[in-house]
């Protein structure tokens, strides 16, 4: 399918990505996106990436999941982690706790959307994120955007709130 709508469109896509599913062992979906990957490289030859999003109640959700992926995934190209940062939060404070410590060599990018709702135990801690993107030089970062008029709004919040610098705390203001 990828490869008859990639002939259709244009390019191929430089990333794909995919959901883990509910009932699949991490190492089994590693398996499963190494053998996508080829594929896909086979068919539109061009070095495609294949990117494992985590997501709330399936096989990858929490840090401690997106760690256990990586690792697994240690030692093949064309494989990494989109990080879905609100649906982090959604799994649980708890489970999001330590995000800005994540190995970054096979995070492909991140989903940024402010807007939605708050997750149990409260907000996205945005400053955790913001400490995981100073650590890698090249990032996808995807706003999520779910009505019409709402691009705007939700590139303004990435580039003031995620990219711009923000002065540590007891910085002098000059």
């Amino acid at each position: 399918f990828l490869s008859s709508a990639s002939r259709r469109l244009g390019p191929p896509p430089e990333v794909v990505e995919v959901h883990s599913g509910r009932d699949v062992d991490i190492a089994g979906m590693v398996d499963a996106m190494a053998r996508l990957r080829d594929g896909l490289r086979r068919e539109l030859r061009a070095p495609v990436i294949v990117a494992l999003e985590n997501k709330p109640g399936q096989a990858v959700a929490t840090v401690k999941d997106i760690i256990e992926a990586m690792d697994l995934m240690d030692g093949q190209d064309g494989l990494g982690i989109m990080l879905d940062v609100p649906n982090l939060w959604k799994a649980g404070r708890r489970q999001a706790g330590g995000v800005e410590t994540l190995p970054t060599e096979r995070l492909v990018g991140m989903h940024v959307h402010e807007r939605h709702r708050a997750p149990p135990g409260g907000a996205v801690d945005w400053s955790a994120v913001r400490r995981l993107m100073c650590r890698r030089d090249e990032l996808i970062v995807n706003p999520e955007v779910f009505h019409r008029g709402e691009l705007e709004r939700a590139l303004y919040f990435i580039r003031q709130e995620l990219l711009a610098q923000k002065p540590h705390k007891g910085a002098a203001v000059l």
